[in-house]
């Protein structure tokens, strides 16, 4: 069997991709970062969300494979998230007048290693 074919292989008897379900929910509760979590107290979590112009996405991802692979330990101890975003009209917006996406880095504060 190809590897390609696994996963779906796998998850066949569990999904049927003819059902579908809608979903709504409180425009707070459903946004990702979860605001149910215990982020100020108990988890301490920070993070930092960088925006790149999408014509960078090559680059930014070339030093992110570079960064891990030299130091698997700069990815933390926790996620490294990616998104993209259509161009936007809005001037407060990070991708006004063109394609975008964001690096978002997170990590426990008050790591053995330090905060940063």
């Amino acid at each position: 069997m190809d590897r390609t074919q696994l996963l779906p292989t796998f998850l066949k008897p569990f999904v049927n991709p003819k059902d579908h379900q809608a979903f709504q929910d409180i425009w707070y509760k459903a946004l990702p970062i979860d605001d149910q979590a215990p982020v100020d107290g108990l988890i301490n979590t920070a993070f930092c969300e960088m925006w790149f112009p999408r014509d960078q996405l090559n680059e930014v991802m070339r030093r992110l494979k570079e960064l891990f692979a030299e130091n698997p330990l700069a990815a933390g101890n926790f996620i490294v998230e990616l998104y993209s975003a259509k161009q936007s009209p809005f001037m407060l917006s990070p991708a006004e007048g063109h394609d975008a996406f964001r690096v978002d880095l997170y990590w426990w504060q008050h790591n053995l290693a330090g905060d940063a």
